[in-house]
């Protein structure tokens, strides 16, 4: 039985000043960190799978469908007023990707190409992360991620960040720690951009899955220590960190990032069928720097609405986007708004 919805979380409170940045010039205070609506989801939005497959995910077998996927993306967005979205599992390019890789032609990944065709002309930048598979032993997918596949080959499998604003700074770098002998191929990357005009930096990730790998605790602790020196390097007051981190914020190996930050997630993020049952996971996290007093998240939301709750069996018609749902955390002083939930399509008041 599914789980009852946790409802938004009053968690208001005033935001302190996080310190100070020096520079060669000057030393200044870190501006006091912005209001901001910040998302993330797992649009499972490359991989293939048929209905009942284990790989199955809804709006990734035809274009028409990854088209309508792209325009909730972007609904959702102007729903919720987001200043920013983190997404994994993206069909994208990175930069300087040559014409032919591996003897494909090479495209801008769909994904990526239509949200910068809807939300570029209203001011919103992008950042992608190349990710490479576990069983992909290319070179190039070292440096440009693996192969979208299906109906959206020529474009590269990563991870993207869409913020509004003009990004002033922008850094990745895979994030798994390098053993012998590596147990696969993936990489998986730890990503962040700062925008000009705003004191956060808005990080995304995605953790390796399962609970046996030896990676999984070093590579947590690679995406904080990445984070962290990001937002240091850049004088910023804070960072907000989202991503499908494929495990509870109560899971030991997750203590050293919720030591430090906050988390705005209680309750289920991801559905599962496993043939007989519904399986409900809290994977998805957006954790926010600490701050020395009050709160840094102002109210946090999980939108089940975009996830698709449906058994995984041939004929059975979906009911959503993903099997992730979109987590949608407020930071700073904006009220708490519980629109988009529960079925409603309402967009949020303006404040």
């Amino acid at each position: 039985m599914k789980p009852p919805r946790i409802s938004a979380a009053f968690l208001a409170g005033s935001m302190a000043l996080l310190g100070l940045t020096t520079t060669p010039a000057a030393q200044a205070a870190t501006p006091a960190p912005t209001s901001m609506t910040m998302v993330s989801w797992n649009i499972c939005g490359e991989a293939g799978g048929s209905r009942g497959d284990a790989g199955f995910c809804p709006s990734r077998a035809t274009l028409q469908e990854n088209e309508a996927k792209v325009l909730e993306i972007v609904r959702l967005m102007g729903d919720q007023r987001a200043d920013a979205i983190v997404l994994q599992e993206v069909c994208g390019a990175p930069p300087g990707v040559p014409a032919t890789v591996d003897g494909t032609a090479q495209v801008e990944g769909y994904h990526q190409k239509r949200l910068k065709e809807l939300l570029g002309p209203q001011g919103w930048s992008f950042d992608f992360a190349p990710v490479r598979r576990w069983d992909d032993t290319s070179a190039n997918s070292l440096a440009y991620g693996s192969p979208c596949r299906g109906v959206l080959q020529g474009g590269r499998l990563g991870n993207l960040i869409a913020i509004k604003g003009t990004i002033s700074a922008r850094a990745s770098q895979d994030a798994l720690p390098v053993v012998t002998p590596a147990p696969d191929h993936r990489t998986l990357p730890v990503q962040c951009v700062s925008v000009t005009g705003r004191s956060t930096a808005v990080c995304n990730t995605h953790i390796i899955p399962g609970s046996e790998d030896s990676r999984i605790g070093p590579q947590i602790a690679n995406v904080k220590s990445f984070v962290d020196g990001f937002t240091a390097q850049h004088g910023l007051g804070r960072a907000a960190l989202g991503g499908d981190f494929n495990r509870e914020a109560e899971n030991s190996l997750m203590a050293q990032v919720t030591g430090a930050f906050e988390n705005c997630v209680d309750g289920a993020t991801l559905h599962g069928w496993n043939g007989t049952g519904h399986v409900w996971r809290e994977f998805d996290h957006i954790f926010v720097t600490r701050p020395a007093t009050g709160r840094a998240i102002s109210s946090c939301d999980i939108d089940e609405a975009r996830m698709d709750t449906t058994e995984n069996t041939p004929g059975i018609p979906t009911n959503g986007f993903s099997d992730h749902a979109p987590v949608v955390a407020r930071l700073g002083d904006q009220p708490v708004c519980t629109c988009s939930m529960n079925g409603s399509r309402t967009p949020c008041p303006r404040s």
